[in-house]
């Protein structure tokens, strides 16, 4: 399990840092590829791209009531690829659009 934490530094593009299971913390930049709305819900599609390690695509919900975020998605490139990845995030300063959480990276099943 990576944790991560990141806030907006352009439209559509956040930076932090994510730190893996090792404790060694690198580098974090997403780019939002995909936006559509349904009532008080955005559905996502991202790019994460953790330091050298790994760039995954990820798809999911965010919810603009509760600031929770949940995507899933294929590790692209990298150490991991063709790893599953589940992330899970809360938003927690609106202001900046800042983001913290999880990201898990699975074995590849079918």
């Amino acid at each position: 399990v990576w944790s991560f934490d990141k806030c907006a530094v352009a439209e559509g593009v956040w930076q932090g840092t994510a730190q893996g299971p090792t404790g060694a913390e690198e580098s974090l930049e997403t780019r939002l590829t995909g936006l559509r709305q349904s009532d008080s819900v955005l559905h996502v599609d991202f790019d994460w791209e953790v330091g050298d390690t790994y760039l995954a695509k990820l798809s999911g919900v965010l919810n603009l009531k509760t600031g929770a975020v949940v995507m899933n998605g294929r590790v692209a490139e990298g150490q991991y690829a063709g790893r599953r990845v589940h992330e899970e995030g809360l938003l927690y300063d609106a202001e900046n659009s800042c983001f913290a959480g999880t990201i898990q990276v699975l074995p590849a099943t079918g």
